[in-house]
């Protein structure tokens, strides 16, 4: 999904993998630009691919991974139900170790 803005601009983008019908897909790359941050561009976005996971695709559960380094995206999805439920072991782009929580929001 593509959020956009004023003459078409991009203002965000998210996407939903690894689709196991009628129980669970994953939500993705959520990523919203700069300027729209703290705006309530992100909760939007992700309400949206909540309504579709549910109401297109009939899951019962949405899941996603977040880095333990975003905290302000784990505000946002704990604010909008998302429970962990798991901390996997991951590695940044500089090799260091960081926490993957995985977090699901149930949809039913």
């Amino acid at each position: 999904m593509v959020l956009l803005g004023a003459e078409d601009h991009v203002i965000g983008y998210a996407n939903i993998y690894d689709l196991d019908e009628g129980l669970r897909c994953w939500l993705g790359n959520v990523i919203v630009s700069p300027e729209f941050r703290g705006k309530g561009a992100a909760a939007y976005l992700i309400r949206s691919m909540m309504s579709a996971a549910r109401d297109e695709l009939h899951v019962k559960a949405l899941h996603l991974v977040c880095h333990n380094t975003n905290t302000r995206a784990l505000m946002l999805y704990t604010k909008l139900n998302f429970k962990p439920y798991e901390i996997t072991m991951r590695t940044d782009n500089q090799g260091q170790t960081i926490a993957g929580i995985l977090m699901k929001a149930d949809l039913s």
